[in-house]
């Protein structure tokens, strides 16, 4: 897992690997986005 904080955006950003997948999960204030993005 990988945890990134963009200091332009405010958002913390969390890398996770599930399988083939990998998820990007967007942290900004109290609003959650969770996007699925084929691994690379």
């Amino acid at each position: 897992t990988h945890l990134q904080y963009d200091r332009a955006s405010g958002e913390v950003v969390v890398n996770a690997r599930a399988g083939d997948k990998q998820a990007k999960i967007r942290l900004a204030g109290m609003l959650t986005c969770v996007e699925w993005l084929p691994a690379s």
